[in-house]
C-alpha cells in the first residue's frame, strides 16, 4: 500500500470509529426535552447516592433531593448544604434536618419537609456543596448543581414539600 494509501486508510478507520461511537451514544430514545444530567450519582463504602440535586426559589431556600441506596443497613445521620456565590466562593454551611434508615431493598428517598433547606443562599444555575454522614462513618461530599423550584420537572416535588 503506497503512503497517501495507507494515511487515507488510517484517516477513514479513525472516522468509521468515531461515527460508530457518536452513533452508541444516541442509540435508542434520545430525548431532547430531559436535562442532560438529573442530578449527581455517587457511590462512597455502602451507600450508592443517585440524582442528588437541590432545588431553589428566588429567596434562597432549597430542597435536597435524590435517592439513597445501600448494600447494607445504614442510618443518614446528618447533612449540610452550602451554596455557591456568584464569585465562586461558598455561603456557610447549614445543617439539614435530615435522618433516616436506609435498608438493603429500601431506599431513603429525599425531598420531603425534612430536606428543606434553610439560609445556605442557595443560587438557580450556580452548584451547591452537599455533605451526608452515615452511621457507620461513611462521609459523602459532593457538589450539586441547583435547579430552579419553578421547573417543570421539579415544581411537584417542590410544592409537596412545602405543604
Amino acid at each position: 500500500m503506497t503512503q497517501p494509501h495507507r494515511r487515507f486508510a488510517v484517516v477513514s478507520l479513525a472516522a468509521m470509529v468515531s461515527v460508530v461511537g457518536l452513533a452508541s451514544c444516541t442509540s435508542g430514545e434520545w430525548r431532547y426535552d430531559v436535562p442532560p444530567a438529573a442530578g449527581v450519582v455517587q457511590d462512597e463504602g455502602p451507600v450508592k447516592a443517585r440524582n442528588v440535586l437541590v432545588l431553589a426559589n428566588d429567596d434562597g431556600q432549597g430542597l435536597l433531593t435524590g435517592s439513597l441506596f445501600a448494600n447494607q443497613p445504614v442510618e443518614l445521620e446528618g447533612a449540610a448544604v452550602a451554596g455557591q456565590q456568584q464569585d465562586g466562593t461558598y455561603a456557610d454551611v447549614v445543617s439539614v434536618p435530615l435522618t433516616g434508615e436506609i435498608g438493603v431493598r429500601e431506599p431513603l428517598e429525599l425531598g420531603g419537609e425534612d430536606a428543606i433547606v434553610e439560609g445556605a443562599d442557595l443560587q438557580a444555575g450556580l452548584l451547591a456543596a452537599v455533605v451526608l454522614q452515615f452511621s457507620d462513618g461513611t462521609s459523602m461530599t459532593m457538589e450539586t448543581v441547583v435547579v430552579s423550584s419553578d421547573d417543570p420537572a421539579h415544581a411537584a416535588l417542590w410544592d409537596a414539600a412545602q405543604s
